[in-house]
Parts: structure tokens; C-alpha cells; sequence
């Protein structure tokens, strides 16, 4: 699956460069794969105190209804990052014929990078991500199932809306106190589709 491939290591440095200098994503000289790959490499810099990016609490549930509640208590901007990247993950999976990824596969990729372990013992890391692996694939399954919403349901009631999902569901688009993460498509406008350019691209990419 694209996720799982590695592409130039200059074009993904440069990319690298280019983004931390506040260059568009749409102005990148990157093929999908090292696009993929700076996704990851966001979550593996992402700086986050042990366990990771997801907290002890939600790493410990192991049934759907622990997650569930254990997710509506997470703090901004972290559950909307979650809820971004179960997105992404959604949109992938729909084109899983072409880009060889499903939501389990994308778990299994993804969660190395979201954990946090200082403990030298490579066995404690392994049981943290494991645990990441199975609390992400669940949540992305409920999101996909529309069970994991900022507004109402599951999350609890709020006027936070950044997500093409939670919009349609209230069927109007609402000012939000964090904002989407938008990809620009020129240097005057922005999209409102909050995965859409890069999604295209790996939904696109024939893997052999």
C-alpha cells in the first residue's frame, strides 16, 4: 500500500523544507508516496508526552463503548486531529482496489509514529503500539460508521464543526475555534475540503 512505500529520501527532505518555510502543499515537488510518507512524519515529530498521541485513558479501552466515552474527552486540537486523519483513512479506503490500504493496514502503519517510549525495552513500545493499533482502527470504523461526531452522539454536543461529516450532518457550516486543516491550491485561495487535494492523489496512485 502507498503508506507502506518509501520515495526519494532528497524529494522527501526538500518537502520537508519547503513545508516548514510555510511553501504550499500544492507547490511541492513530491510524488504520492513521499507525500505519504510526510503524513507519518508529522505524527512521528508531533511532540507529545508518553504514552503519545493518544492519551493513557483512550489507550487502555479495549471495548467500543470505553473508547467511545473515552474519546469525547479528549481536549482541542488533538481529537480534531484524530478525527482528520479517521477521515483521510475513510477516503483512502474507498479507493483500496488502486492504493492497496484499508483502515486495518493504515492502523497498522500509522501507530509506530503516534507513540511516545522512552523505556529502552523494545517490547513495551511493541505492546503501547499495539494497543494504538487496535484504539485507532475502532475509532476510525466508528467514525466511518458516523458513531464518532464533534457534534452530538458519541462526542457530545458542541459548536465546533470542522469536518465535512459533522457539517452535512447539521447541514450548514459553522465558524470554528479550530480551524480544518486546509490544503492550499494557489497562493489566494484556500479549500474548504478538509483532506480532499492529498486524498485525490493517493486514491489515485496504482500500486503494483
Amino acid at each position: 500500500g502507498i503508506f507502506r512505500l518509501r520515495g526519494s529520501e532528497l524529494n522527501f527532505n526538500a518537502a520537508i523544507q519547503a513545508l516548514n518555510a510555510s511553501q504550499s502543499v500544492a507547490n511541492l515537488d513530491a510524488t504520492p508516496v513521499e507525500l505519504a510518507q510526510l503524513i507519518k512524519a508529522f505524527f512521528r515529530q508531533l511532540p507529545c508526552d508518553e504514552p503519545g498521541l493518544i492519551p493513557n485513558a483512550l489507550l487502555n479501552a479495549s471495548e467500543e463503548r470505553d473508547i467511545k466515552e473515552q474519546f469525547e474527552q479528549l481536549s482541542e486540537p488533538r481529537k480534531s486531529l484524530l478525527l482528520w486523519t479517521f477521515d483521510l483513512w475513510i477516503e483512502i479506503e474507498e479507493h483500496k482496489p488502486m492504493n492497496k490500504m484499508t483502515l486495518q493496514s493504515m492502523s497498522i502503519v500509522f501507530s509506530p509514529n503516534m507513540v511516545r517510549c522512552s523505556d529502552p525495552n523494545p517490547m513495551v513500545f511493541l505492546e503501547k503500539q499495539k494497543k494504538v493499533q487496535h484504539v485507532m482502527l475502532t475509532a476510525a470504523t466508528l467514525r466511518k460508521q458516523q458513531q464518532l461526531n464533534i457534534d452530538g452522539g458519541v462526542v457530545g454536543v458542541s459548536s465546533i464543526v470542522p469536518f465535512t461529516t459533522d457539517q452535512t450532518k447539521k447541514q450548514k457550516i459553522l465558524e470554528t475555534k479550530y480551524a480544518p486543516v486546509k490544503i492550499l491550491k494557489n497562493n489566494d485561495a484556500q479549500s474548504s475540503d478538509t483532506c480532499g487535494p492529498l486524498t485525490d492523489i493517493f486514491s489515485q496512485c496504482v500500486v503494483l
